[in-house]
Formats: C-alpha cells, sequence, structure tokens
C-alpha cells in the first residue's frame, strides 16, 4: 500500500511503520480524524491463525484495542489502537540496557498478559512472536505487547502442526518443526527477552543461545539467571509449567530484589519459588476502611491482581478510602453516566455477558497501584436492591476465575441481601472491630445466629482488632480471651489516621511504616505475601556477602565498582 491510498474507504494510508511477517501502515481514519495502527498479515505460510472473531474479543491492559478484523483469500487485515512509545528493542539501542529491577518488573506485567491470551476458552492463544520490538513501553510508562501476525490457538492433539515460524534466536526449538509451539513457547521467547533486556546482548547473533546472564554481569542476582535459565530449556517439559508458575517466581525475585521478602523462611520451597498462593474470596464486614487499608496494602506488597468490590448499598465509601473515582474514566468518556463499576459488572452479569474484561473496564485504578482494581458501589437509593442475588453469585464466580484476591466490602445487616450473599460465598469473613466488649458480643450474636440459619461455620469468621492502641495492654488481652483463635491479627490506631478522617480525605498512602507492618502479618497468613524472620534475613544478609566475594575473586575488575 502506498501513502494516501485509502483502505475501506475511510482509512487513509499515511505511512509505513513496518515490515517482516506483514505489513504495518499508521492510517488515519478520515471521518473522525484518530490515528490507527493498519496491520495486513499474508495468511501464506503463516499455519494456523488466530480467528478474526476471537482477536475482535481480546481486551487486555497491555494489549492494543483491536477495533476492527477483515480478511479476505489472501490476507487478515486488522485495525488497531496506535500507541504512543517506544519499542523495547529502541530502548536497548538508546539506554544499552535495562536494571534488574525493573526488567523483573516487566516480566511481571507481560506474565499477566500471557496469563490473559493462554487462559482464554476454549483455545488458548499462544502469541509465537515474543521479543523486545514486539513490546512497546508507553509515554506513560505501562507495556503494550503488540503484533498478533504468527499467534495461533493451541489445539490439543496436534502433536507437530507448526511450521517454521518465530524471530530466530527468540523462537523456541519447537517452533522449528520440533513439534507443536504451546504456553511453554511463549515462556521460552519471555526468558531471552529478559536476557536481552539484562544484557543488551541480541540473540540473533550465533549462537543463538543465551548465555548465563551472570557470566556477562556478576553484579545480576542468582534467582534471576535461574529464572531465564529454566525459561530457555530446549525440552519445553523441563521449562516452567505455566506463565503464572514464571510469574510467582519473578515476583519473589522482585521481592528479595526491594528487600521484602526472605529466602529462609517456611513458606518458600527449596527451590526459592513462593509457596503457591491459594485464590481468595475475602467478605470484609461492616469496616470499608479496614477493608481498603487491606487491598491497597496487598496490591503494593504484592503482585497479585487484587479486586475490591463495594457492596455496600446503604453507605458506600471505598472510593473515598482509596481517592478514587466514583465511576470510570473509559465509562464516563463514552457518556455512560452516573453507572459506577459495581452497577456495571451486576447488568454484565444479568445479561448473561459477565467476563474478566467486564470487570477490568468497569474498575477505577491508582497510578501507583496498576495492580488494584476497584469496584465502586452505589450512589443511587433507587438502585438498592435493583439486582438480583444470582446476580451477585454471577459476579463473585467471575472474580474468582478472573482475580488473585477478592475483597468484598459490605455492611453491618445480617439482613441485607448483599451482606448475606457475601457471607455464605466467601473464603473467609474477616471482622475487623475495635477492642470493646459490646462489639465483640454483637459479632458472637451474629455469627451464633447465622451459623443456626443459613449453615454458615462459625470456623470461617476470622477478627483483627482495629484501632488498638499498643499502650493499652488490656485491649488485647480482652481480645485474645474472648476470640481466641479466630482472632488474626491488629491494626494499631493511628493519629495521622484521625487526621485524615477528620478531613475527610484518603490515608491509605499516607499510611506508617507500622501499620503497614501490621497489615503485612495479617496478609501473610493467607500467604499473599511471605512472612519475615529476623534470622532469615540475616541468613540473606551472610548469603550474599558470600557470592560477592566468591564473584570479585573469579572477576577482580569489579572490586573497585
Amino acid at each position: 500500500m502506498n501513502q494516501t491510498d485509502l483502505f475501506n474507504g475511510k482509512y487513509i494510508v499515511k505511512k509505513e511503520l513496518g515490515g517482516g511477517s506483514s505489513e504495518v501502515y499508521l492510517v488515519e481514519n478520515v471521518k473522525l480524524g484518530n490515528f490507527w495502527v493498519l496491520k495486513k498479515i499474508s495468511k501464506s505460510g503463516i499455519g494456523t491463525t488466530v480467528e478474526p472473531e476471537i482477536l475482535k474479543r481480546l481486551e487486555h491492559p497491555l494489549l492494543p484495542r483491536i477495533f476492527d478484523v477483515e480478511e479476505d483469500h489472501d490476507h487478515i487485515c486488522i485495525i488497531m489502537e496506535y500507541i504512543k512509545g517506544i519499542s523495547l528493542d529502541k530502548y536497548i539501542q538508546k539506554e544499552g540496557r535495562a536494571d534488574e529491577k525493573t526488567v523483573l518488573k516487566w516480566g511481571i506485567q507481560i506474565c499477566g498478559v500471557l496469563s490473559y491470551l493462554h487462559g482464554i476458552k476454549p483455545a488458548p492463544i499462544i502469541h509465537r512472536d515474543l521479543k523486545p520490538s514486539n513490546i512497546i513501553l508507553t509515554d506513560g510508562g505501562d507495556l503494550k505487547l503488540i503484533d498478533f501476525g504468527t499467534a495461533r490457538e493451541y489445539k490439543d492433539g496436534n502433536d507437530s502442526d507448526t511450521v517454521y515460524i518465530g524471530t530466530k534466536g527468540y523462537a523456541a526449538p519447537e517452533q522449528y518443526g520440533g513439534g507443536q509451539t504451546s504456553a511453554s513457547s511463549d515462556i521460552f521467547s519471555l526468558g531471552v527477552t529478559m536476557h536481552q533486556l539484562l544484557t543488551g546482548i541480541n540473540p540473533n547473533i550465533p549462537p543463538f543461545r543465551p548465555a548465563p546472564v551472570r557470566e556477562i554481569d556478576p553484579d545480576l542476582s542468582k534467582n534471576i539467571e535461574n529464572i531465564i535459565q529454566k525459561c530457555t530449556k530446549t525440552e519445553p517439559s523441563e521449562r516452567y509449567s505455566s506463565v503464572d508458575e514464571l510469574e510467582r517466581e519473578l515476583i519473589y525475585a522482585a521481592e528479595l530484589q526491594s528487600g521484602n521478602s526472605d529466602p529462609d523462611n517456611e513458606n518458600h520451597t527449596s527451590e526459592g519459588m513462593a509457596k503457591a498462593f491459594k485464590k481468595l474470596i475475602l467478605t470484609v464486614w461492616d469496616n470499608s476502611e479496614f477493608a481498603c487499608e487491606l487491598a491497597y496494602t496487598a496490591a503494593r506488597l504484592s503482585g497479585y491482581s487484587i479486586l475490591i468490590a463495594d457492596l455496600d448499598l446503604l453507605s458506600p465509601s471505598v472510593d473515598l478510602h482509596l481517592d478514587v473515582r466514583r465511576y470510570p474514566v473509559n465509562i464516563s468518556a463514552s457518556g455512560l453516566f452516573n453507572n459506577t463499576g459495581l452497577n456495571i459488572v451486576l447488568e454484565a452479569a444479568e445479561k448473561n455477558v459477565l467476563e474478566g474484561a467486564v470487570i477490568n473496564k468497569a474498575s477505577v485504578k491508582r497510578r501507583e497501584a496498576s495492580n488494584l482494581f476497584v469496584l465502586t458501589g452505589c450512589y443511587k437509593i433507587e438502585d438498592y436492591e435493583y439486582y438480583s442475588n444470582e446476580s451477585l453469585n454471577k459476579f463473585i464466580e467471575c472474580a474468582y476465575r478472573n482475580f488473585d484476591l477478592t475483597i468484598l466490602v459490605v455492611n453491618r445487616s445480617i439482613y441485607d441481601s448483599y451482606t448475606l450473599v457475601s457471607l455464605l460465598h466467601s473464603d473467609l469473613n474477616l471482622c475487623a472491630v475495635k477492642p470493646d466488649i459490646r462489639n465483640l458480643r454483637d459479632y458472637n450474636s451474629w455469627i451464633s445466629h447465622l451459623s443456626k440459619k443459613q449453615k454458615i461455620p462459625t470456623e470461617k469468621y476470622k477478627f483483627v482488632i482495629f484501632d488498638w492502641d499498643p499502650k493499652n495492654s488490656w485491649q488485647e488481652e480482652l481480645a485474645q480471651k474472648a476470640l481466641g483463635r479466630s482472632l488474626i491479627g491488629k491494626v494499631r490506631a493511628s493519629e495521622k489516621r484521625d487526621h485524615c478522617r477528620s478531613l475527610k480525605v484518603s490515608y491509605v498512602r499516607k499510611m506508617e511504616k507500622k501499620g503497614i507492618a501490621d497489615y503485612r502479618k495479617i496478609l501473610a497468613q493467607f500467604h499473599i505475601i511471605p512472612k519475615q524472620s529476623i534470622p532469615g534475613k540475616i541468613l540473606d544478609c551472610m548469603a550474599r556477602i558470600k557470592i560477592r566475594r566468591n564473584i570479585t575473586d573469579k572477576y577482580p575488575f569489579i572490586k573497585n565498582r
């Protein structure tokens, strides 16, 4: 196609952006005046590609929005979002290479989008050409995975359905006639990509096999070296079993980099990977302030996807505690005002069209906690109990499938249908109460009632003492005596929290270190983050010193660094 050519009667070609297995053009919509990318992919020689209708349905924060897909006998043409930014191969040319902390963060993000693609039903989508040039670092600092020109659907039973495809150096061995490409193929390519980002070495140059990264830069950690070595094993069975498993190891390595993890405590395997965190639905009963602080801390201290939903229909306040918009930006931009996140997902559930992508789109986010998804509540009294309990059940099931941790915020009334449904369907119900005997008696009475009437096991309720004063030891003694083993933690009082309450501003970003430590202990009990131990920290420090000495003995030139 030439410049000024008109495609489909409404897109004018402005310039060519790239080539390779496809033709890529920057095009302008002549009616709207906005810019898009047109990718024209030849069907010859690329094997079984993704169906155009499936491409249209792809929706993830790390994927460009696909506006339209058309095909004829010879080509597939995709109209997609034009992303302003720099590809990571250009980033390497400009910066030389990226530091380990940045590469770990990027690797975790790419695992997130690959997990989405590999989880598509009925047939997972395999990208097959993951490399730095197909990853865009946007002007806003986020990543976008592009180029589905060689992507395909994985189908069981096809032992060897792969033609020679992919980019030499990045593509897994099975992509060159050795078998069927699978999720493991993308894991191989991600490993090579991280290797190049860390070292600056182009894998297109022979011998096409990445050397251990610490042979190139001894200052890199053993963790990242082991991760990349496992990703790039020749045999697919020797690589990570899934991107979710890889993501957990990257998160653990990132925690070690930031000093937030202890490699010697009981919550890690002998290989150094955090034990698998079981997905959880937690209902927080009548304390939205605690729920928001818990969700925010979980998001900041882990790489897991955290969803918090405001189901308190009488007094929604999650937006205030987290200082977020009432209405999703993309919804407001579409002119659909006064539709909160909860309205949107429950409406979709009523129509049987609720998917993870709908929850994602309906959520409000904070810039510094991109893995925290906030569903704001209903603010119009006429919406109270407008949606059926069945729709709420569908939402909870969908949330469980698509998020690692879901926190449901409900009010005090055991006769409120949303409170009851949430208490019934959650894994655990958290009661964050002040250390007051009247409060404790009330909750014990309600729990007893629900046990008899709704058959909710009493073991399902866990207590946290909220706003306790460490100077008043009797508060802790009272709570421990009244609650026994159901007491799982304490969150201390804070003058700063009180000050924020009086000003009606959010406290979560102003939380003191001691408060964060309180939440860390609670989260560790759910294995959302690992437990810390002082002996473990000391051993870790000693191990690092030993490693450093071994490296400087072998590479004397780094002693003066």
